[in-house]
């Protein structure tokens, strides 16, 4: 599943159809299908990289950034909100600022260890700068003991590499590298979506990144145009008019659409 590179990932890399479709959530809502969820997107609080300038961000400095006081500060403020939800599962990016959002935003969850707690590389941000590049898997796990790693395969950050390879290092590639490439970022959308989908859990929260979230619901790129559909205006509107804010969260029902063949 990792990375769009499992068998079911790729099984999926020629469709056609929607990853899925949206609809608007209320509280009280009781009849959802039986194959869709209930899904509570939150961006991550402030990091270093967000106060930092654009030519600082991409510095040794702010790699895999944290989280800043005010930062934590908005975690405090949603975990208010993120009690009464009935979350039942929370999907992380290993990113370090999303993990310590998903850590403190839902701490009742974190705190119990009854709801699982799962980084999924598929919902890290896009591959650009040394903000966007990750710990070694066994440093995370030492920091967070409470979340599920084993589906990150790598202790290394091999998508960072990947880039890293093709375009140089941060020194000599000051652009954008991952946002580049929708093909990559087209099979990574429709496996994040499946990772949810293939799990038991009706109710889940989707902790990870702007960017991300952008080129689902706001893409720029024509290869990632409609993989998201929506049901309703409400829910359209929602998604589509403005980016993320930091620690934002908006709900909505997901459900799967059958894959349709089609060419890529």
């Amino acid at each position: 599943r990792l990375l769009a590179t499992s068998r079911a990932a790729v099984s999926l890399e020629c469709s056609a159809s929607p990853a899925a479709r949206l609809l608007s959530y209320r509280p009280d809502h009781r009849s959802v299908k039986s194959s869709a969820k209930i899904v509570h997107f939150v961006r991550h609080a402030e990091g270093t990289h967000n106060l930092a300038g654009a030519s600082e961000s991409k510095l040794p400095l702010h790699h895999d950034a944290r989280l800043t006081v005010k930062g934590r500060e908005q975690c405090h403020d949603l975990s208010i909100s993120t009690r009464n939800l009935g979350v039942e599962c929370v999907i992380v990016s290993p990113m370090s600022r999303c993990l310590e959002t998903a850590k403190l935003s839902f701490p009742h969850c974190y705190e119990s260890q009854e709801v699982p707690f799962v980084a999924d590389e598929n919902w890290r941000e896009t591959v650009n700068y040394l903000c966007d590049s990750r710990q070694r898997r066994t440093v995370l796990k030492g920091e967070y003991p409470s979340v599920d790693f084993n589906f990150i395969d790598h202790d290394d950050d091999p998508l960072w590499n990947h880039y890293e390879d093709k375009f140089g290092c941060y020194k000599t590639h000051t652009r954008l590298r991952e946002s580049n490439d929708p093909e990559s970022l087209f099979k990574r959308i429709r496996s994040a979506w499946q990772s949810i989908f293939e799990r038991s859990e009706k109710n889940v929260a989707v902790v990870s990144h702007s960017a991300f979230f952008l080129h689902q619901f706001q893409p720029y790129h024509q290869r990632l145009q409609n993989l998201i559909e929506y049901g309703d205006q409400d829910v359209h509107s929602l998604m589509t008019t403005e980016r993320f804010g930091n620690c934002e969260m908006r709900s909505v029902v997901a459900e799967p659409l059958d894959s349709a063949g089609g060419d890529c």
